[in-house]
């Protein structure tokens, strides 16, 4: 049975690791790897959770852990079909101050130890989506200017699913990403580039977006949108309405390159911990 994806956005401290040496691979501290067990007659559900030095993930598919280490879309990667179907349990530790670099080298070396992982890069052409500014201008409140770090952070306590009276979820105070409740998603991104809209867009639209919309500030970005079914008595926006209406910014589809992750080889099932 197919099986829904665990994905998480990693956020993590800007400093550098400490206690690998100079000129090493760079390695978690301590990494368990091993196949999930399969619920009895059930889709198998999982999760995922970061701590200050600790990242641990339930039934998080093969794809979700190539995606984290080599910061890609699902469209940028070209792998075999059981790739979205074999699924792991992870758990790892890792210095305190490591940047979202290092952690993605380590996982790209992990994978290379406990999934005999081989990959190369090739350009592709591809039908993608071109974000553009709509006809009557952009919708975008420009963020203040601000020392602290981007990224956000991902919510130290286990978040409540409340819907909130616009009838999508609730978003913590100081809480950032998206959250997503009976079909129903709340978006929230401070200081966002047009780039990185164009990228978290990419996970949403199904194909790789770039931005063409030739805007350079940093925006307070909140978006409301639906995906997948939703209740009979509620409707909203799909994602493409929502970044017109409420963005004043559109998704053009045309055609183009983008960088591909090929997968060469790649082990169904991690070597022993």
């Amino acid at each position: 049975m197919q099986r829904a994806m665990a994905f998480i956005l990693l956020a993590l401290a800007s400093s550098g690791a400490r206690g690998q040496s100079a000129g090493a691979p760079l390695e978690f501290d301590v990494a368990s790897v091993k196949p999930s067990e399969p619920e009895d007659g059930m889709s198998h559900h999982g999760g995922c959770m970061r701590e200050p030095v600790r990242y641990t993930c339930t039934n998080m598919a093969l794809a979700g852990l190539v995606m984290q280490a080599y910061n890609i879309k699902r469209t940028q990667l070209s792998a075999p079909d059981f790739v979205d179907t074999e699924r792991v349990d992870i758990a790892v530790k890792f210095p305190p101050g490591t940047t979202p670099a290092q952690f993605q080298e380590m996982m790209r070396n992990l994978l290379a130890q406990r999934f005999k992982l081989a990959a190369h890069y090739e350009e592709k052409e591809t039908s993608i989506f071109e974000l553009t500014v709509g006809k009557y201008g952009p919708k975008l409140k420009e963020a203040a200017a601000s020392p602290a770090e981007e990224g956000g952070n991902l919510p130290s306590e286990e978040p409540s699913y409340v819907l909130a009276p616009d009838g999508y979820p609730v978003l913590g105070p100081g809480e950032t990403g998206t959250r997503v409740m009976n079909g129903r998603a709340r978006m929230s991104e401070p200081r966002y580039t047009m780039e990185r809209l164009a990228s978290w867009l990419s996970g949403q639209a199904g194909l790789m977006v770039k931005d063409a919309t030739g805007l350079k500030g940093k925006y307070d970005i909140a978006l409301t949108f639906t995906m997948g079914p939703v209740p009979d008595d509620f409707s909203g926006p799909s994602i493409f309405d929502a970044v017109q209406q409420q963005l004043g910014l559109k998704l053009e589809r045309t055609k183009g390159k983008v960088a591909t992750l090929t997968i060469d080889h790649l082990e169904r099932v991690p070597t022993g911990n």
